[in-house]
């Protein structure tokens, strides 16, 4: 009997093509979904060695500039933030207190910010933060210049506030010492086989640039509380940090409190609960009190309590001893980990994770800062340069 023989067809059947082009189209569709998540990541990563550059370049011009000399501080009108008299007559400004200048003798915390006051010069003094609903907060400075021009009757050179619009003279502006100008406008031609050249302003023939990081000077003292005038050499110890912010809104937004969009206002303060004991930051509570008359109130929530993964917050608080000498408290913390916002009996809550040095103050004395934009704080423990060697 002759047996059949079974020949296999030669090449690959139309189902088999259809399974392969889905499987290269389903590739070509993940590449395609990864280049925006890269060029993200591209963006971020350029942003953080920018930030890291500027950080560090912040903390050399505080030295260089003569940041750490008191007598370089000054109001937004121009007056004197430290008064050196005679040893029990020192003073130190310490915010306004019934319309009127408060001087104590204690060293005060500061908020070094000369490009916030130069643009609401007008408004007087507006501590740091200017939350309406703050405990604690600390006035907010700029620096001294040199009048180009003017000399006193002594024969002493005039200061003015930095940014202080001078008659027929470009000022020195705040911007130029507290921005970044690093990030060139370019212009792009239409061949792309030609190189890009840089945008000039008019009529000033001068380099523009974006501008998008900026940052500003906490001075925190380290040692309020001596007791006597023989310890006095202790007070000129001080926590400096630079808050890197990413395209800072310098606007004063009242926060209303039935406004769904309150996370518009760039300086938000809130009351804090710590869950883990304060070590190290640890985990936190975020409260806000929610006004009767807001409709949605989870809304609210999430704007209020907008905080972002690996942006950062400032903690604040105050005790006060028995001489009626207070030490108040401000530390930078990164935020690690942000749990969605909820609504408890009208209350505002998220719980978020911070990095950065214990926090030793009680729930009722510690509140938060939310600024929005900040993306780095570079701490650094320094001295005043009027400090005696004696």
């Amino acid at each position: 009997m002759q047996k059949k023989l079974h020949r296999h067809r030669r090449g690959i059947t139309l189902v088999e093509v259809m399974f392969s082009a889905g499987i290269a189209l389903f590739g070509l569709l993940v590449v395609v979904a990864l280049v925006p998540l890269a060029g993200n990541e591209v963006r971020v990563g350029l942003q953080t060695d920018r930030m890291a550059s500027l950080g560090r370049n912040a903390v050399k011009e505080f030295d260089i500039r003569g940041m750490r000399n008191p007598n370089n501080w000054c109001r937004f009108n121009g007056n004197d933030v430290f008064i050196d008299g005679t040893p029990n007559n020192r003073g130190w400004f310490a915010g306004i207190a019934n319309n009127n200048p408060s001087f104590r003798p204690q060293p005060q915390a500061y908020a070094i910010d000369p490009r916030f006051v130069s643009r609401h010069v007008g408004l007087g003094e507006i501590p740091f933060p200017y939350s309406h609903n703050a405990k604690w907060t600390m006035p907010r400075i700029t620096l001294r210049t040199k009048h180009p021009t003017k000399m006193l009757d002594n024969g002493n050179p005039d200061y003015l506030p930095l940014g202080a619009p001078i008659r027929g003279i470009p000022p020195v502006t705040a911007d130029q010492l507290f921005m970044a100008r690093d990030d060139l406008v370019l212009i792009f031609p239409d061949d792309r086989t030609l190189l890009s050249r840089p945008s000039f302003g008019s009529p000033v023939r001068k380099r523009q640039y974006r501008g998008e990081l900026s940052w500003l000077a906490t001075v925190v003292p380290l040692n309020v509380n001596v007791g006597n005038q023989a310890n006095r050499q202790y007070d000129d110890e001080y926590l400096l940090s630079i808050a890197v912010f990413s395209a800072r809104n310098l606007a004063i937004e009242k926060a209303n409190a039935v406004d769904a969009d309150i996370a518009n206002v760039p300086e938000r303060t809130t009351n804090v609960r710590l869950l883990s004991g304060g070590v190290s930051g640890g985990e936190v509570q975020l409260r806000h009190p929610i006004h009767k008359n807001v409709t949605d109130r989870v809304l609210y929530a999430e704007n209020v309590l907008k905080v972002q993964t690996n942006s950062w917050i400032m903690l604040s608080g105050n005790v006060a001893n028995n001489s009626n000498r207070r030490k108040r408290y401000y530390r930078w913390y990164r935020v690690l980990n942000v749990s969605p916002a909820f609504v408890n009996k009208n209350v505002a809550i998220r719980n978020v994770m911070l990095q950065g040095a214990d926090w030793e103050l009680a729930n009722n004395n510690t509140q938060a800062t939310i600024m929005e934009g900040v993306v780095g704080v570079f701490e650094r423990k320094i001295r005043l340069e009027n400090s005696s060697l004696w």
